[in-house]
């Protein structure tokens, strides 16, 4: 072999390798940009909860209305809870596979958040206190579960209680 040939096997090499470290840094961008898409909408189904239930609450007593929020396709789950009211996980109200098994994390921090979601995933936020929110204690917490990426529930302004959510 000349020398020339040599030079050209390790510039391919070189070439090779340096794709690779491309594809490889692309590829983990974009699932970063996935992961902060997903953490987006799970922020803005907590700011949209949130202006619902104050728009719920100024309205006059007994008004109601059917909610869809669309969430990411690993959350399974949310639940609301009542800060001042036993936890009580029924399986036959709870239609969320496996939440028994959140009872004390219901317990520990049902004094600083209201609404928790549940995913396969972990996301920075995944619990929030929404105001005027209203639990009754036969149901709390409730959970509804996410079909397909779409959260589906009924609000009600119950007076000065609050707003109340159920299953739609």
């Amino acid at each position: 072999m000349k020398k020339g040939q040599i030079q050209i096997i390790f510039t391919w090499i070189f070439v090779l390798i340096l794709i690779g470290f491309i594809l490889i840094y692309g590829i983990k961008t974009v699932k970063k940009t996935q992961d902060l898409g997903n953490q987006a909408v799970i922020i803005n189904f907590f700011k949209n909860l949130d202006s619902r239930v104050n728009t719920y609450y100024y309205l006059s007593k007994d008004s109601s209305g059917v909610e869809e929020f669309s969430l990411t396709s690993d959350v399974k789950c949310v639940c609301f809870t009542k800060d001042d009211a036993n936890i009580k996980i029924s399986n036959d109200e709870i239609k969320c596979e496996s939440i028994d098994k959140y009872e004390d994390y219901f317990d520990d921090l049902k004094g600083y958040d209201n609404v928790f979601v549940f995913s396969d995933k972990s996301y920075q936020q995944d619990r929030m206190n929404v105001s005027f929110l209203y639990i009754e204690d036969n149901y709390n917490p409730t959970c509804i579960k996410v079909n397909n990426g779409l959260l589906k529930f009924k609000l009600e302004n119950i007076g000065i209680n609050g707003v109340n959510i159920s299953n739609a």
